[in-house]
């Protein structure tokens, strides 16, 4: 028995970087084949290339990581590996009349607009195409068809009534019959709307996203996990859905597994003793995991630097850099259940040549005024210093944890993950050995010099 109900074929395409390519591999299964499948797990890949059970491949870009479960690999999305591909064939005719696309994903971050495959433009009153993806709360379809076009085109948004668990899988269909169009979430249909009938209007851009909101002026990349993508030129009807949601339930019965979390870092990147041609990156995780940091003169950070072993305080020391010179910087932890702890892109500026003047900031008594010592570190940041210079009593009493997560580094956050500090002990430090797990200083830490430009440091205890 199927529950499709068939109109049209279709070529159908994608996005996560670049070029789609025809594959001929089919996938056994009762009911109609799908136009295109896509099984995201590591066995799919040849090089680069996620090779499709059936249709067109996708060629990856960006670093590439995967997820295992008991039932299977997912591909792991961050907005450094999400992106978008061209079709490279002569048929570029996507479905008109009658598409069904099923997915089982993840969403671990909310966007306002955020996608997880479709082709689409919504330039100022160009509205053309359609998207499955998800907003800040729930899953959403938006689609523009010739029966609604004032013009231009009009997209029609439908939108979930359940809410997306961060880093839980979810079944997701929409389904358009050339009369109405349907969002199913997990099973159910959640979202209706008969102001699109006729055939789906799309862009002249050949450009297919996956794992992004993706048109000329706009790319909005997902966070989180993409199982499997497959799409039919029918119209799917409730009981299919219901059926493929049954199949995997399992799958949505797994415990939540968010790919990637910002509050994972217990303390945030920060640079330590700088040079002409090094820099120290520094931060700390709330479990122990692996440690890497991703560099280069641009903020696509092509190079990489791993440090072995699992820990909770990281510490990689960059070499060979160039002096005087701006670099780009990413900081990623692995945890131990494969979950990734990565922070946004930020720069530093190695120390200047001997004859470059520089300026520098002087702090001194931050202890446990995080807000205070936030708008000074704003401010000093307003000035572009090269470095700071801290003359002690980082904080209140250091032998407390939180005096350091809590109070001393979310206040030096704006400045610290720029520019490089270099501080002395204070009578508040109390010795603590939190000093020098914190610090990446010449021994013994507690005193020590530096050369910046043309003149040396010396810092006392």
């Amino acid at each position: 028995m199927t529950y499709l109900q068939i109109l049209r074929p279709v070529l159908l395409p994608l996005a996560l970087t670049v070029s789609l390519l025809l594959a001929s591999s089919a996938h056994g299964h009762d009911g109609p084949d799908p136009l295109i499948h896509w099984d995201f797990k590591p066995q799919q890949l040849q090089g680069s290339k996620l090779k499709a059970r059936l249709g067109m491949d996708i060629e990856l870009s960006g670093p590439l990581r995967w997820s295992q479960d008991e039932f299977g690999h997912s591909l792991m999305l961050t907005p450094r590996t999400a992106g978008y591909a061209q079709p490279t064939g002569t048929d570029t005719t996507l479905p008109t009349r009658a598409i069904t696309v099923s997915a089982w994903v993840s969403v671990d971050e909310p966007l306002d607009w955020g996608g997880i495959i479709g082709r689409i433009q919504d330039d100022g009153d160009q509205e053309l195409g359609w998207m499955l993806g998800f907003d800040r709360r729930a899953f959403t379809l938006t689609v523009s068809t010739s029966g609604a076009n004032d013009g231009n085109g009009r997209h029609s948004v439908l939108k979930g009534t359940t809410a997306w668990v961060p880093g839980r899988f979810h079944h997701v269909v929409a389904v358009f019959d050339g009369q109405s169009a349907r969002l199913y979430v997990d099973g159910k249909e959640e979202a209706f709307s008969a102001e699109q009938y006729g055939e789906i209007l799309y862009p002249a851009a050949q450009q297919i996203s996956i794992g992004s909101f993706r048109d000329g002026n706009e790319d909005h990349r997902m966070t989180g996990r993409l199982r499997d993508i497959r799409i039919f030129d029918l119209a799917a009807k409730p009981e299919w859905v219901r059926q493929e949601f049954e199949h995997g339930v399992k799958v949505a019965a797994l415990a939540a597994r968010p790919v990637v979390s910002d509050s994972g870092f217990a303390v945030e990147p920060y640079l330590q003793f700088g040079t002409q041609t090094s820099m120290t990156i520094m931060w700390r995780t709330t479990q122990p995991g692996s440690t890497l940091v991703r560099y280069g003169a641009t903020a696509a950070c092509e190079q990489e630097l791993a440090v072995d072993g699992q820990h909770e305080i990281h510490e990689v020391l960059l070499q060979n850099l160039e002096p005087e010179t701006q670099y780009f910087y990413t900081v990623e932890t692995t945890l131990a259940d494969g979950s990734i702890v990565e922070s946004p892109t930020y720069t530093f500026t190695t120390t200047v040549r001997d004859q470059t003047p520089f300026a520098f900031a002087v702090f001194g008594d931050t202890q446990k005024n995080p807000k205070v010592s936030g708008q000074l570190a704003t401010m000093a940041w307003a000035q572009r210093p090269s470095f700071l210079v801290h003359v002690g009593d980082l904080v209140d009493k250091g032998t407390l944890a939180n005096h350091w997560t809590e109070h001393f580094f979310p206040g030096m956050k704006p400045i610290a993950q720029r520019i490089p500090f270099y501080p002395v002990l204070g009578n508040h430090e109390e010795n603590a050995q939190n000093y020098f797990d914190y610090m990446a200083l010449p021994a013994p830490e507690y005193r020590y010099s530096f050369r910046y430009g043309n003149t040396q440091f010396f810092m006392i205890d």
